[in-house]
């Protein structure tokens, strides 16, 4: 249970690891708004890295696939064939 006057602040963690990190703290929304940073532009790259890895992982056991977020030969042929063309 919170306080009257906390609230929970929810930041994500850096990627690869697209996990919620969630805490209380006792601020009024005015202090978080005063203590907000701008989160500024998405990474396409990263966030393109993060997918990719995600499925290596994902099908790592059925189609022998290293979780390294580069789109190699043998991820191309797995998405393929998961997928479709």
């Amino acid at each position: 249970m919170t306080a009257p006057n906390s609230a929970a602040v929810i930041s994500r963690a850096p990627a690869p690891h697209d996990e919620l990190i969630v805490c209380n703290q006792s601020m009024t929304p005015a202090d978080m708004t005063a203590h907000a940073e701008p989160m500024g532009e998405p990474d396409p790259a990263a966030a393109r890295a993060a997918a990719i890895a995600e499925f290596q992982q994902d099908h790592h056991d059925s189609h022998a696939l290293e979780p390294t977020g580069e789109l190699d030969e043998g991820t191309a042929g797995a998405l393929e064939e998961v997928h479709g063309s």
